[in-house]
């Protein structure tokens, strides 16, 4: 059944008649580890264990547990939260108040493949600003300084184990120029310049942000957040009861006329359960082809002039049957043929948390993540999802999976210690190569051509004192086919950030 996507643009119709007319509590809110971007930042990550540890589903919009229910290690960890640190600016005069804040980064990532070896030194300062107006307005703004001082063997470098650069910092296409110098070392970038405010229990947002609708811990098969930010008309948030509704459009600014729309609904069916789902459609040309936020992108699509429109969608799970086990799960359609017709795109992940395994400081995670060859590409080209040449979805694009597992363990609040493997795969199957291009058998074997395999472990540690985060990561990956090309190797890394946050 082609655009098998229309189901679930359906359900998301359903829930959004639901909560038309209710309020919300919360806008969503992205975050990043400092050392590894495809994991949630540390306060989400502990945000996940304290509801995990009451039989609650996953919720990133979700409120901090109440401190009375919360026993044991899990207390001091939630103390760890409320304990926010002062900022470095903050000025309040009748109906006005800003804050300000400076985040100092440095990271250094060196390794050696083989007979050869490569290392990467980062170094970027990010200034932050909220400006809010009679409790009704606000502004966030945020403007990051970055440089590459030390860089070499990269572009030879596999690139299925480490992130060799920080994928959320992004330089200039090159025939801009530098900013500064004679060479192109120095950049300046926002992620983050928006206006928001709340009208009839309406979260109502418009400017630049990130984008990420998660349903792994490690791997998100439609938004991850990893890409570029998007610059958006507008952003709507709202929920009742346990429905919550997101909806968005804008512009991909730094790839010309490309622009994105997005709407997802969740219920959450019980404490420990919810299911939610997206849709989302790229396109070009027109920017007002699917601002409407009330209609279904697919009957959209029906009544364009044309096929070149992208459009994709994904349900997901999270359930928790007991206390301190939680499983999750996404499948990503792009377009699912199940009788005749094209080839098949599409994506899954499964996984698990079990928190408090062994003590009440030890929590265990697997996840399998698999993305299907021509998964992400279109007939169109320029819609591909992609933005600057990285997937909105999984971070290694088409025709990959991986095996992730990764065992942790609390010494305090602002002290753990990691042990993390990863079994990964990379077919010859490009963003930017469709099967209306390429032809061939419709269903290849998967992964396709010559595979590029990385087996590997590390050990993760993370130590905040005052306001620095020490974050390291060391370990080895053994490789085949780097690059899709025959040959074994091994590969040592060593991966230190230090954060100074202000």
């Amino acid at each position: 059944m082609k655009n098998s996507a229309v189901w679930i643009s359906t359900f998301i119709l359903i829930l959004n008649s639901i909560a038309l007319s209710v309020t919300i509590n919360s806008s969503y809110s992205v975050s990043y580890d400092d050392l590894d971007p495809r994991m949630p930042g540390y306060r989400t990550e502990i945000k996940y264990r304290l509801q995990n540890d009451l039989g609650y589903c996953h919720s990133s919009c979700g409120k901090f547990p109440d401190k009375s229910k919360v026993q044991g290690f899990n207390r001091k960890l939630l103390d760890y939260i409320h304990n926010k640190k002062t900022r470095i600016l903050a000025y309040r005069a009748n109906n006005f108040r800003f804050y300000g804040g400076l985040r100092l980064k440095e990271s250094w990532l060196g390794a050696v493949e083989g007979d050869s070896g490569f290392s990467n030194l980062q170094t970027s300062i990010t200034l932050k600003g909220k400006a809010i107006l009679k409790n009704k307005v606000e502004l966030c703004q945020e403007i990051t300084l970055f440089r590459a001082d030390s860089t070499s063997y990269l572009d030879s470098a596999s690139t299925i184990g480490e992130f060799l650069h920080d994928p959320l910092l992004s330089y200039q296409y090159s025939k801009r120029g530098p900013v500064a110098s004679g060479v192109d070392i120095f950049e300046v970038q926002t992620d983050k310049a928006i206006i928001r405010t709340k009208l009839f229990g309406v979260n109502i947002q418009t400017g630049r942000d990130r984008v990420q609708f998660k349903g792994g811990y490690r791997a998100g098969l439609l938004f991850s957040g990893l890409t570029r930010p998007v610059d958006m008309f507008y952003r709507l948030d709202y929920n009742v009861w346990r429905f919550k509704f997101s909806v968005l459009s804008g512009q991909l600014t730094e790839a010309g006329k490309r622009y994105i729309s997005a709407k997802r609904a969740s219920l959450r069916l019980a404490n420990n359960l919810q299911i939610g789902a997206t849709e989302a459609v790229a396109f070009a040309d027109d920017p007002t082809a699917y601002i409407n936020p009330l209609m279904l992108y697919y009957i959209i699509h029906r009544h364009r002039p044309n096929n070149d429109d992208n459009l994709i969608a994904a349900m997901d799970i999270s359930y928790t049957p007991i206390r301190n086990l939680n499983l999750y799960g996404e499948f990503l359609d792009d377009d699912l043929i199940v009788f005749e017709g094209g080839a098949s795109k599409y994506g899954f992940l499964a996984g698990i948390y079990k928190s408090q395994l062994f003590s009440e400081r030890t929590d265990l995670r697997l996840e399998y993540s698999q993305v299907r060859k021509w998964t992400y590409t279109h007939v169109s080209d320029v819609n591909a999802w992609e933005y600057r040449g990285q997937p909105f979805g999984f971070w290694l694009g088409p025709d990959a999976d991986e095996l992730f597992a990764q065992l942790s363990y609390y010494f305090s609040p602002c002290s753990i210690i990691k042990f993390s493997f990863s079994y990964a795969r990379k077919g010859v199957g490009s963003l930017y190569l469709p099967h209306e291009e390429e032809g061939g058998d419709k269903n290849p074997p998967f992964p396709s051509g010559v595979v590029e395999k990385s087996t590997g472990g590390w050990l993760d540690y993370r130590y905040e004192i005052s306001r620095f985060v020490i974050r390291g990561r060391l370990g080895c990956h053994q490789k085949e086919n780097r690059h899709n090309q025959p040959g074994d190797f091994d590969n040592y890394f060593a991966h230190i950030v230090v954060v100074y946050n202000l």
